[in-house]
């Protein structure tokens, strides 16, 4: 993986290499990223210009023995910490093998890979995984050896907010002593949950999403996108590379745009009954659909109160969204748009923290009825 391969972060990848050529690179670096912007990679596409024994000034070479190995995933002083689905419950399968091979497989496939398409490689999907202590004790058992190939190793860990208490004490007391060159890579998407005790030890670079313009080039040069769907589908995807190349396949949001639908017109309504069933009918879907469902609606009310306000270029919808947000507009506005969406955001909240998703559905879909109902509005 090189920086090339990655969109976006110019001026990062700039930073980067500057502190690499300098060797001012801290042993332990985090970069904070954004979901969908190929975080990891960057990260991967650093160790390895870290590597190369004929790096350029500005990227890896790509070609030595070393960069092919680590394109191949079969350097040994390469460590991964990738947070485990099911509750840190591995698999007879799950081996470190087994596990590197998944991970070369998704980065070849998309660099820009998200959380939950990395539990769907490992075939656990709609739980939530964490880093646990037993993935601490392995990398301890790992970094205690020599170096068997280069002068250091290297450890990236990716989401490090997926650590349970137990981890962060081990990796912490490794942190503030490292073995003789010993170098961390960690990568965040969610740099508040952090725990602080990690937080102040490493040094932290922000890095930007990926902007509107080199999404749009890359949607219209590699894959045939109309110009005009290309910047709309951008604008969408709000940093997110993932996000984009998703949309381009994703029919619209055809099916949750009808369960949206639903929800307000039944809101509008007070129809109790119709928004229980409602309820009912989404929470048989998993914890982490859910989640995005609702981020999904989240979008849809903030584009609502965007073209309530006379504000249409700041509303990135398709056709389909635009034409019955249109007609929906109207009961989006200055009274209770901030109610909805603390209402949205303290779902998610919930369901982070396992609550029962049927419960949760029900409250907030009884919620908007007292929001948008027609009492109300």
């Amino acid at each position: 993986m090189k920086f090339s391969d990655i969109l976006g972060a110019s001026s990062a990848k700039k930073y980067l290499c500057r502190l690499v050529e300098s060797d001012r690179l801290p042993h332990a670096l985090l970069l904070d990223t954004h979901e969908g912007t190929g975080g990891l990679a960057l990260a991967i596409a650093l160790a390895q210009y870290l590597i190369c024994k004929q790096r350029q000034p500005t990227d890896a070479c790509g070609e030595c023995p070393r960069c092919i190995r680590m394109a191949k995933g079969t350097l040994n002083d390469i460590h991964y910490i990738l947070p485990e689905p099911g509750a840190g419950k591995t698999s007879a399968d799950s081996t470190l093998e087994a596990k590197n091979s998944m991970l070369q497989t998704l980065l070849a496939a998309n660099p820009y890979f998200t959380e939950q398409q990395w539990y769907a490689q490992c075939a656990q999907t709609g739980k939530q995984g964490i880093i646990s202590a037993a993935a601490a004790d392995r990398l301890i058992e790992q970094l205690s050896l020599r170096p068997y190939e280069l002068p250091f190793r290297i450890t990236i860990v990716w989401l490090p907010e997926r650590m349970n208490d137990a981890a962060a004490n081990k990796l912490l007391k490794i942190i503030e002593d490292p073995p003789m060159g010993a170098k961390f890579l960690f990568v965040t998407e969610h740099f508040s949950d952090i725990l602080p005790t990690i937080k102040s030890r490493l040094q932290r670079i922000v890095i930007p999403p990926i902007s509107v313009a080199e999404i749009e080039q890359n949607l219209i040069e590699h894959h045939n996108c109309a110009p005009s769907d290309a910047l709309r589908i951008a604008k969408q995807a709000t940093g997110s590379y993932d996000k984009a190349f998703s949309s381009l396949n994703a029919n619209d949001h055809l099916e949750e745009l009808a369960l949206f639908k639903r929800l307000t017109q039944a809101a509008y309504r007070n129809a109790y009954l119709e928004l229980a069933e409602w309820a009912n009918e989404i929470g048989k879907m998993d914890r982490e659909s859910v989640k995005s469902l609702v981020e999904y609606f989240a979008h849809l009310f903030r584009a609502g109160f965007m073209i309530n306000i006379d504000l249409p270029d700041l509303c990135y919808t398709s056709p389909a969204e635009t034409a019955f947000l249109e007609k929906f507009a109207p009961y989006i506005n200055g009274r209770n748009v901030g109610f909805i969406l603390y209402e949205l955001s303290s779902l998610i909240a919930h369901l982070q923290r396992n609550g029962n998703i049927g419960i949760l559905l029900t409250d907030f879909a009884f919620r908007m009825a007292k929001l948008i109902g027609a009492k109300i509005v």
